[in-house]
């Protein structure tokens, strides 16, 4: 039997058994007197169906959470990835800078000496 069987039957069960309390919180009297020593509490008839309900939507609730925390891992671990492919995207263009500094600066020392060798053929 599956968790959401067994809980859908205990439910079920909780749901059948007559409680005395009516909407508004208002009791009436009971039908048949429980427990028969006659010192009946009203959670006594209560407190099984509110335990039933309450474990179920624990149950159903941790269920949830953990759907969710799965997809809250998955997104983080693509997002993980994807500054993970900027950042190497970032050291591949730092690179591509200092290369390109470096021949910026190779070019200008031969301006340089370009220009100093047409200065000599003028004179």
């Amino acid at each position: 039997m599956t968790a959401h069987t067994k809980k859908e039957r205990t439910l079920k069960e909780m749901l059948s058994k007559p409680t005395d309390i009516k909407m508004g919180g208002e009791s009436s009297p009971p039908e048949q007197e429980w427990p028969p020593d006659g010192n009946r509490r009203e959670d006594q008839v209560i407190h099984p169906f509110l335990e039933a309900l309450f474990t179920s939507l624990r149950e159903d609730l941790q269920v949830v959470l953990s759907q969710d925390l799965k997809e809250v891992l998955h997104e983080v671990t693509e997002l993980g990835d994807r500054v993970s492919s900027i950042e190497d995207r970032e050291t591949a263009c730092d690179e591509d800078i200092e290369l390109l500094q470096q021949e910026d600066l190779r070019l200008r020392k031969q301006q340089i000496d370009l220009q100093a060798h047409a200065k000599e053929l003028e004179n």
